[in-house]
């Protein structure tokens, strides 16, 4: 028998212990002793939750001015005796557990992010999580969060679950990722596959350091647009920043101004070249509409001299001028297109050679396929 009036379940004696196993042995069919310490432990987990019940009713009982026959009559547990009873509830009542109780209770109002690890600690959960995962050593981050998790293997509340979320940023290792211009940041020249992102990864011997990644390009799109070979630009100015990178020390005492004028000027330069050649497109882009207007200016003029001078009607010339523009816009098409044209032609050759040529294989019956 354990008594209510039992402080903690570690001042129970182990002869009442040996008598509780024999009891439930007695009760229960199929017990072996190799179960014994474990059933215990249950059994004292029950007894600190039952006097946490009776001792929950028991303020609620004396909170809504119950008597003193009430409370013993509805309240007193089956098979604790009026002593014992009586015993408890003055250590229930008396002003220390209810000032302890206070304290705790304030404790815990400020527990924002409360562990669900009961008694256990975190010594103890360590030990399981090695003997579970095999590893000798678990880190910190690991230990908090696994004492942070419900029975289901999640996060205890929200407010836990955004720290999981914040100390654990999804694993992106193996996804695709884009690749934008270093001067454009909408434009994008490459595309790539997150291989790691890891901070001590190393690349040349060289930690990549926080918020970098490491990536396997798998397509590689520098066009040679208004700004010229960007590849060229990124090869020289990567080619300095890793310079840079190996002589760190020196460069952060003596160089890094300089250092990074020059990055800068690397990338400048291909900003330059693609200003200047995007005014010189943008003249020849409006002297070609320009002059296409002044065409068609001109063949309406010409056009009003001859009904003027009434050399043709109104009709007529109407018809032609609206032949000529289209048949010289069409023709204007047609050569900007001829060399892929041209290419077509030559694909299409070779498709119908492949679909013409009689096979060398011969059939059962001797005949061609």
């Amino acid at each position: 028998m354990v008594w209510i009036i039992v402080l903690d379940w570690r001042l129970v004696t182990q002869e009442a212990k040996e008598e509780l196993w024999k009891l439930l042995k007695l009760r229960f069919d199929g017990l072996e002793d190799d179960m014994k310490k474990k059933i215990v432990q249950h059994i004292g987990t029950l007894w600190r939750s039952w006097k946490s019940r009776v001792t929950s009713d028991l303020k609620q009982a004396l909170e809504d001015g119950w008597s003193d026959d009430e409370i013993n009559s509805k309240l007193q547990p089956e098979g604790v005796d009026l002593a014992d009873w009586s015993t408890f509830r003055k250590e229930r009542e008396s002003t220390a557990f209810k000032e302890t109780s206070k304290k705790f209770k304030e404790l815990r109002s400020k527990h924002k992010l409360p562990h669900t690890m009961s008694r256990k600690g975190y010594a103890r959960l360590e030990e399981e999580m090695k003997a579970k995962s095999g590893r000798a050593d678990i880190s910190r981050a690991d230990l908090w969060i696994e004492s942070h998790k419900n029975k289901k293997e999640q996060p205890h509340n929200d407010k836990i679950a955004g720290v999981v979320q914040q100390n654990n940023p999804p694993n992106i290792c193996g996804k695709k990722c884009m690749i934008l211009d270093w001067l454009s940041p909408k434009k994008i020249v490459g595309e790539g596959e997150v291989e790691s992102d890891d901070p001590m990864h190393l690349v040349d011997g060289i930690p990549i350091g926080g918020n970098a990644y490491l990536v396997y390009v798998e397509r590689k799109d520098f066009i040679k647009g208004l700004g010229g070979d960007y590849s060229k630009a990124y090869s020289r100015a990567i080619a300095l920043a890793g310079e840079a990178i190996t002589n760190i020390y020196t460069v952060c005492i003596w160089f890094e101004d300089v250092i990074t004028k020059q990055f800068s000027s690397e990338l400048h330069r291909s900003n330059k070249k693609a200003l200047l050649r995007a005014h010189i497109m943008t003249i020849g882009f409006g002297t070609s509409h320009c002059l296409a207007y002044f065409s068609y200016a001109l063949g309406l003029w010409y056009s009003s001299k001859l009904i003027k001078n009434k050399e043709s009607n109104f009709g007529d010339t109407l018809k032609t001028f609206i032949v000529l523009i289209f048949t010289a816009t069409t023709i204007a098409e047609t050569f900007g297109v001829a060399p892929d044209i041209v290419k077509g032609t030559k694909a299409v050759e070779s498709v119908f050679n492949i679909l013409e040529r009689r096979t060398e294989i011969e059939h059962e019956d001797s005949i061609s396929l």
